[in-house]
């Protein structure tokens, strides 16, 4: 409760998790902290729980150290950001898909598409938004299945009608999530 300085919130939050659960308010409580020395960045947790007994209301507090975990979300997060980063520079149109879901798509496909935003795209049926031809959208749809990585054309039909054609590549990206 006294603690001052860097770090002082998490210990003055410690404290007021321990009061809730030994009051009852409260089942269990825990924090995530940090706990850098001068050497390394290390991260902790500590979870409070109380049990039953007779006397004064008791606790137990554990502390166990998460730093690999916290490590490997800083590098996931600074993986995304460069991927954000090039897809984002790209001139070539990137969209991502799952199950025909756009889950990603850059600014360059979102004005391939005669779309304002790749956030207009996000949540989307790709198939029902992309604006292809027929032939286009069959020979896609026939990609897929395939599973192919082969650069081929397609014709996309643009909001003044005029038909576009665009060099079209994709590779199923369940190959490279599920490779140990």
């Amino acid at each position: 409760e006294n603690s001052r300085g860097p770090g002082s919130e998490e210990g003055q939050a410690m404290a007021a998790g321990i009061r809730v659960v030994m009051s009852m308010e409260q089942k269990e409580f825990s924090i995530e902290y940090p706990c850098h020395s001068p050497n390394e960045k290390r991260w902790f947790i500590a979870r409070v729980k109380r049990f039953a007994g007779k006397d004064a209301p008791r606790v137990v507090v554990a502390h166990e150290t998460i730093t690999e975990r916290k490590q490997a979300e800083e590098a996931l997060q600074e993986s995304e950001e460069r991927f954000r980063d090039l897809s984002e520079m790209a001139s070539e149109g990137i969209m991502v898909h799952e199950g025909g879901v756009i889950l990603d798509a850059n600014q360059a496909f979102a004005e391939l598409i005669d779309s304002a935003s790749p956030d207009n795209l996000v949540g989307k049926q790709g198939l029902e938004i992309i604006p292809l031809t027929a032939e286009s959208r069959q020979r896609l749809l026939a990609h897929f299945r395939t599973g192919s990585t082969e650069t081929y054309e397609v014709e996309l039909v643009k909001s003044d009608g005029s038909i576009h054609p665009a060099e079209t590549q994709a590779k199923l990206m369940r190959d490279l999530l599920t490779a140990k």
